[in-house]
């Protein structure tokens, strides 16, 4: 997870929020797989529409 927020940093630094969030949803799939409750979080990411919203979601698995 810690690895997916620096992913997401990079992507936001590199080609702005919007870009990022749309290749992030992708991206978050590939780094959650096969945890639990990853079908949810994955549902939640795709919905998301800023930054801070996937940078919350993927936090909550840091908790």
């Amino acid at each position: 997870v810690t690895m997916a927020l620096r992913h997401f940093d990079l992507l936001i630094k590199n080609k702005g929020e919007n870009v990022a969030v749309r290749e992030m949803r992708k991206h978050t799939a590939w780094y959650i797989k096969g945890l639990r409750g990853a079908a949810r979080l994955r549902e939640a990411v795709n919905r998301a529409e800023t930054q801070e919203e996937i940078k919350n979601l993927l936090g909550q698995l840091l908790n």
